[in-house]
């Protein structure tokens, strides 16, 4: 019987005959995903494919690629990322892209900002209060009749629980009279 640790799917096994003559199951680990970079889901190439616990016992230099966000971005979307980065320090007007600013350091685009500072606001106008909508009025009127058709209905029932509540009576009385 298999020990529990290797009965998972994570476990490839693999029949060896021994020198006395016995077939014996080795139990080998199966590999990992490839890493992918996290915007365009690309395979990342020089960060190995192997388990956390021989990652960990790797050196550095052999788990990772030694450029910025290596091991995280591809090398396409790190150029991407940078030409972002200065064109938005240059002052340029681009539309704003998230999968790339998500990468970006927290706090980055404050001291951009300061440097840039905008138009005086205006202040806001007072709000105006809308009336509402017929359609609306309509809807509110609607659900005031339901509620009031409700309320009618609920002493029908009663009536009814009082008859039934009679009839039980009716039984037990009439229970005792034959005894």
């Amino acid at each position: 019987m298999t020990r529990q640790i290797r009965s998972k799917t994570r476990f490839r096994r693999k029949k060896v005959r021994t020198p006395s003559g016995k077939t014996v199951t080795h139990y080998i680990h199966k590999k990992p995903k490839q890493a992918s970079c996290a915007r365009c889901s690309r395979r990342l190439s020089g960060v190995p494919r192997e388990i956390p616990s021989k990652m960990g016992k790797m050196t550095r230099s052999e788990r990772s690629v030694s450029r910025e966000y290596g091991g995280v971005l591809c090398s396409k979307c790190v150029i991407q990322l940078e030409k972002y980065k200065t064109r938005i320090e240059a002052g340029l007007d681009i539309r704003r892209d998230l999968t790339v600013e998500k990468f970006l350091p927290l706090g980055w685009y404050v001291t951009i900002s300061k440097q840039f500072p905008k138009a005086e606001e205006k202040p806001k106008s007072e709000v105006k209060e809308t009336k509402p909508k017929p359609e609306k009025k309509a809807a509110k009127k609607a659900t005031k009749e339901k509620a009031e058709s409700k309320k009618k209905e609920k002493p029908e029932k009663k009536k009814k629980a009082a008859k039934k509540e009679e009839k039980k009576t009716k039984k037990k009385e009439t229970k005792k009279a034959k005894k």
